[in-house]
């Protein structure tokens, strides 16, 4: 979007790409192979009556860390989300494996609750969130780590499940 000299941008939304036309530049980036996505088995209605029982937030400089210590742990695609003595930790590793790197940080801040179960997560889905806030909550019951970016008008909501240790 940065090639866009246009304060205003207006995108087509197709079935399964988005187009932007203007006198200067033209593009149509695909979402998705036609037939790949079927409809989820959970609809977002039901995701939105979650009910969370902790939240932090992740800043900018907590994925900085993050992605910074994921060239250490080249072997593995999992990120592991606990509270550890009160603060919120993240570790990349895979602890289905024997004999994996792993790197450890202590992130997030506003923290609320009490419990966050030990949750992994695919890690090339958590770098795509990759921004300046991120309030995170956390449905221990099912698995499910929501989160919410806001800034200015736009508001985004991505929803993880966990994996299997």
């Amino acid at each position: 979007m940065d090639c866009i000299n246009s304060e205003d941008i207006e995108l087509d939304v197709n079935t399964n790409n988005l187009e932007y036309k203007s006198p200067e530049i033209k593009f149509k980036y695909h979402l998705f192979e036609d037939d790949f996505l079927v409809a989820p088995a959970i609809k977002p209605e039901k995701i939105n009556t979650f009910e969370t029982s902790f939240s932090f937030e992740l800043t900018k400089e907590d994925f900085a860390k993050i992605n910074k210590a994921s060239t250490f742990t080249t072997e593995t695609n999992k990120i592991y989300f606990y509270l550890e003595d009160g603060n919120v930790k993240c570790e990349l590793t895979d602890r289905s494996r024997h004999n994996t790197d792993s790197f450890q940080l202590s992130v997030g801040k506003n923290i609320e609750g009490d419990e966050l179960k030990i949750l992994p997560v695919n890690f090339d889905n958590f770098k795509l969130i990759n921004a300046a806030n991120v309030k995170v909550s956390v449905n221990n019951k099912f698995g499910v780590l929501i989160f919410d970016i806001e800034h200015e008008s736009l508001k985004l909501r991505y929803i993880l499940s966990s994996l299997t240790q």
